[in-house]
């Protein structure tokens, strides 16, 4: 064997030659069999392919919604620092709270985009966004095979580039999101240098201590989550020190401890000035304001609606399982295998890679994990907020891999069923990237049947970025003619917008509908991504409706529908707004006609209906409606206020606890089941069901007079009268 084979890696022998012979008991010492030289060719090449292809799909990837916040920040970053603070606005900012995320990214490309004369409203705006958006993600990479690379030698470097670049969740917010890829970047980096300072210790070198800094001013100039990179410091340099110490027959404590730890300590206060620095809310206070952010970002106080195991729940009610089940089931399998055969290998994993950077590699995956789960911590949008510590698990995973390959080295049979194993693992994600470039972070594993098993029961384009590839499939299908003008509405409309301004002339406008009443408007063409819809819809087989024109997909499962609007059903919805029943009963059954599985044009024919006092039309025409989309509460609603007045007042209450099991919050469904069971003379129900409508709304002027007729049947006078003079003190 030649002795390229079989020499040590020469960053670890270079870094590991200051550790006093003691880095055998500490650090891994990697007589490696393959060829070095030919490694680190490969190492080389794959890392700028990477960039070359990370910045051409980052140019191709659509917005994500909550760059309508960035934006303005952006630029109030750059008004704030232009006029050396005298223009505020960046310090409190209510749409969004941005003034709480540090403003590294968006100062730095607010100030390029100003030099090369962009505004908001050009293509190269969000160009120059994307493009800093994907380095940031492939210095993630980077750093991430480094950090392999010095654990596990060239090969596993190769094997975790290859892992993350391979990760369509990663690869995909690396081309559109600011927020938490360079979180992610910095934290990776971050930990990277601190484990090149323990390589050195006690000769840290100047040059990874201004590395570690970089790495903690970028991830608290990001979010305020970056803190937690001081309490690891903290803990892997008590375990450090701890092993370190054991391997020493005698220490000088002002060389081989004091020296370095404040050499840390410079590392740590660099870092944390330069986030401060890029950071104008933190700027007023340098320590009070960023640990406010931290607890503002640590209760997430933003509610929303996230589809998660196939229910359309709040986002402060759901499981503690939530995080954890997002990342399995978005991950590739060979990352999970690679997680798994880490723990499976113990021992023998330990003596290879040793007790300290395992222990980091675990501890910087396993704890913001089993934090956020311990705490039910409230997460939007899947586990984006959680990127962070994948980097982590990906080099555990490629870590792992390579100590397989290691071992079956010399039973070439087992070596090729290994290999083959883990390429066969890797090709699903690599093919759902190459046919999903714009939106590869849609991307779900076998472990739910792919973004098939997942439509409907978890959100895929949840950002709604595929609205880029709508637009300009429009266009391409001339949806948007010379001389005419068009309205395009969508419930994702800051995206719209975007694409739209400055481009067609004028002659195609935009606008914003709720998807659940987007027919009150008149518009021609709307543009729907999934998020908002319905799980029960999603899945009933007839979303999208007749009324699609054409959807965006992913694997052939729809993200977003381009839908006709206009028609029928607006006629029909003007004369609802004018109570012009009949005409309006005309104009939903003429768009019945045209589109047959249109369930709004069934829920109008049951309002019109309960406008008409035909309460067992109303009934019918909600059942027809239920079956397209059966988890909409608001036509639960209208049957149940159907069938109360039809004197069906068991089904009535049967139907409104229907309203309950879909929205908790909907709490005027109380109010209806208080009084069916007044008017069934369960006075007991009655009174507890309409005190459960007043706890979620004590400004309720009909619960409290509802209430007064319920004690009032129950011979409470003085309760009855408390209930009409509470009523009495709500205005109108």
């Amino acid at each position: 064997m030649s002795a390229s084979k079989k020499s040590k890696h020469s960053d670890l022998k270079k870094d590991s030659k200051n550790t006093s012979g003691n880095s055998a008991s500490l650090f891994p010492q990697l007589n490696v069999s393959y060829n070095t030289s030919l490694w680190e060719k490969i190492y080389k090449l794959i890392l700028p392919v990477f960039a070359v292809l990370m910045i051409f799909m980052a140019l191709n990837s659509g917005l994500n919604a909550d760059e309508e916040f960035q934006y303005d920040y952006s630029e109030k970053l750059i008004e704030y620092y232009g006029s050396f603070g005298k223009e505020a606005a960046a310090l409190n900012i209510e749409k969004g709270n941005m003034h709480y995320y540090g403003g590294l990214f968006d100062t730095l490309t607010g100030f390029v985009n100003k030099v090369l004369g962009f505004e908001q409203t050009d293509t190269g705006y969000r160009h120059v966004r994307h493009i800093f958006i994907a380095l940031f993600g492939w210095f993630g990479i980077f750093f991430t095979a480094q950090l392999t690379k010095l654990i596990g030698g060239v090969r596993a470097a190769v094997l975790a580039a290859c892992i993350l670049f391979l990760s369509p969740r990663f690869l995909g917010h690396a081309l559109m999101n600011p927020k938490d890829i360079p979180f992610a970047m910095g934290n990776i980096m971050a930990i990277y240098f601190l484990y090149r300072s323990y390589l050195t210790w006690p000769d840290i070198k100047w040059k990874d201590i201004a590395g570690l800094a970089a790495g903690i001013g970028i991830a608290i100039a990001t979010r305020a989550g970056g803190l937690l990179l001081f309490a690891y410091m903290g803990l892997f340099s008590l375990v450090f020190l701890y092993l370190w110490s054991r391997s020493q027959k005698q220490m000088d404590w002002g060389k081989t401890i004091k020296g370095p730890i404040l050499k840390l300590g410079v590392g740590a206060i660099a870092g944390y000035i330069l986030a401060v620095l890029f950071w104008p809310f933190a700027l007023q206070a340098p320590i009070a304001n960023p640990l406010e952010a931290l607890t503002e970002f640590s209760k997430l106080g933003i509610r929303i609606r996230v589809l998660f195991e196939g229910s359309n729940i709040m986002s402060d009610t759901t499981a503690l399982t939530y995080a954890l089940k997002w990342v399995l089931i978005t991950i590739p399998p060979a990352v999970i295998l690679g997680f798994i055969l880490s723990v499976a290998f113990g021992r023998s994993f330990l003596n290879r890679f040793k007790l300290l950077p395992t222990f980091m590699l675990f501890f910087c995956f396993v704890f913001p994990l089993a934090y956020v789960m311990y705490k039910d911590s409230t997460l939007h949008d899947g586990w984006r907020h959680l990127i962070f510590l994948y980097p982590t698990l990906v080099a555990l995973a490629a870590l792992s891999w390579d100590l397989l390959w290691q071992k079956f080295e010399s039973n070439k049979a087992v070596l090729y069923s290994v290999l083959g194993l883990f390429v066969l693992l890797q090709i699903n994600p690599a093919r759902y990237i190459v046919m999903n470039a714009a939106y590869p972070y849609t991307y779900f594993n076998v472990l739910v049947g792919g973004v098939d098993g997942a439509f409907g029961n978890y959100e895929t384009d949840y950002w709604g970025v595929s609205v880029k590839q709508a637009i300009e499939e429009m266009d391409a299908k001339g949806y948007f003619p010379e001389g005419d003008t068009v309205m395009v509405v969508s419930h994702f409309s800051y995206s719209l917008q975007k694409y739209i301004q400055n481009k067609y002339e004028g002659r195609v406008k935009t606008g914003y509908v709720k998807y659940y009443s987007r027919y009150a408007k008149n518009w021609d063409y709307g543009i729907f991504p999934t998020r908002y819809i319905r799980s029960g819809q999603l899945r009933s087989g007839n979303w999208p409706n007749s009324r699609s024109l054409f959807t965006i997909d992913a694997d052939n499962v729809p993200l977003l529908s381009v839908e006709q609007g206009g028609g029928s059903i607006f006629v029909a919805e003007n004369a609802l707004r004018n109570n012009d029943f009949s005409s309006a009963a005309i104009a939903f059954e003429a768009d019945l006609k045209d589109f047959p599985n249109n369930p709004d044009a069934l829920l109008g024919l049951t309002r019109v209906n309960l406008g008409l006092q035909n309460w067992s039309n109303a009934v019918k025409y909600a059942d027809e409606y239920i079956k397209l989309a059966p988890d909409y509460s608001q036509v639960y609603i209208f049957k149940g206020n159907a069938l109360l007045n039809s004197e069906k007042l068991s089904e009535a209450i049967q139907t409104f606890q229907q309203v309950l099991a879909i929205d908790p919050d909907y709490n005027l469904a109380y109010y209806y089941m208080a009084y069916c069971y007044l008017r069934i003379g369960d006075n007991n129900a009655a009174l507890n069901t309409v005190m459960k409508h007043l706890n979620a709304n004590p400004n309720s002027k009909e619960g409290y007079r509802l209430a007064s007729q319920i004690y009032r049947a129950m011979g409470d006078n003085n309760n009855a009268v408390d209930m009409l003079n509470r009523a009495s003190k709500i205005s109108s």
